[in-house]
């Protein structure tokens, strides 16, 4: 389940306020690749700006109306999101973002003036791009033979 989902099915839940602002903050910090929400009570209470015991409270409220499950590591507990009620959202197969790929039926092509920027940053792309008309700007030199504006010798 991610973040949105989380949250969807907390303002959807029959919960009083204080206990889906605590959720939709510890939503915030849910790990998105493992599915797990690992802070600090104090953390949750700051962003919130309630009480630490008013966030113990919330959360022993959420995890026993089931939109979290706690899992006790020794000296702490962590929690993830519980099964509660179905948010309606259907997952994706494990393959397409597993891999970190897209599909290649969703792929759209690009114009000609945009990015790729599945494997490198903006500025990289612009590098190459810069680079690139470099490379053709000599060639076109060489080909004419050294004179810039097409002159012969």
């Amino acid at each position: 389940m991610d973040t949105y989902a989380l949250q969807r099915q907390l303002l959807q839940a029959e919960l009083p306020p204080t206990e889906k602002l605590v959720g939709m903050v510890l939503a915030l910090h849910m790990d998105k690749r493992t599915g797990k929400i690992r802070v600090r009570q104090e953390t949750v209470a700051q962003e919130c700006g309630v009480s630490v015991r008013t966030v113990r409270r919330a959360v022993a409220a959420l995890v026993s109306s089931g939109v979290f499950t706690s899992t006790a590591t020794g000296r702490s507990s962590v929690l993830a999101a519980g099964s509660g009620k179905s948010t309606g959202r259907v997952d994706r197969t494990p393959v397409s973002y597993q891999t970190g790929h897209r599909c290649p039926h969703l792929k759209r092509k690009r114009a000609p003036w945009e990015y790729d920027l599945t494997h490198s940053t903006r500025p990289e792309e612009e590098e190459k791009r810069g680079h690139e008309s470099f490379l053709r700007e000599q060639e076109e030199r060489r080909s004419n033979g050294g004179c810039d504006d097409g002159c012969t010798i």
